[in-house]
């Protein structure tokens, strides 16, 4: 933004800089700043994953089939550890083995789709399905709960009503 000085509104921004910038921040949502720390890495690596896989190889474009291949897997581990290294390399290791891990899931699993993140209708095994949305049963631990934007990226708490008390007045320590 170019704020003329002439213009009272925007002498009033050169004036009292302090004030005017620190009520921009007021409104800016908190992030993350540690790239590929522990929970980064376990809420966002396989969405890093899906899309150099998708950007890069056509026949991995529609579908999650047939599996990447080893030199797939070669292209996404060398670019992701290239990155990790130049951001924060005592996380290197870790993000190795979750990726090898992640390959692995794919593997095992072998979802026939990647997963709209708006479509809900289709009950049929996603590799990624939006994260904070709840999955079809079937999916517990097999489809990845994938963000959709960067805000609200902080895990919401669900609480529920419990259902048996114990007993606090009945214990062996007497």
């Amino acid at each position: 933004t170019i704020y003329n000085p002439y213009r009272p509104r925007d002498k009033y921004i050169y004036e009292d800089f302090f004030s005017y910038n620190s009520s921009l921040y007021s409104r800016v949502e908190p992030t993350s700043v540690t790239p590929f720390s522990s929970p980064v890495r376990e809420r966002s690596l396989h969405s890093l994953i899906i899309g150099l896989i998708r950007s890069k190889y056509s026949q991995h474009l529609e579908r999650p089939l047939p599996l990447p291949d080893e030199s797939v897997k070669e292209y996404v581990m060398q670019v992701l550890k290239n990155r990790v290294n130049g951001i924060i390399s005592e996380e290197l290791n870790d993000t190795i083995d979750l990726i090898k891990e992640r390959f692995e899931e794919w593997k095992r699993y072998t979802p026939p789709k990647y997963g709209k993140m708006a479509d809900k209708s289709d009950e049929q095994l996603r590799l990624m399905y939006p994260a904070g949305s709840q999955p079809h049963p079937d999916w517990e631990y097999k489809a990845w709960p994938s963000q959709t934007s960067m805000r609200n990226v902080d895990k919401q708490c669900e609480a529920s009503i419990i259902q048996q008390y114990p007993d606090w007045n009945n214990t062996d320590e007497e």
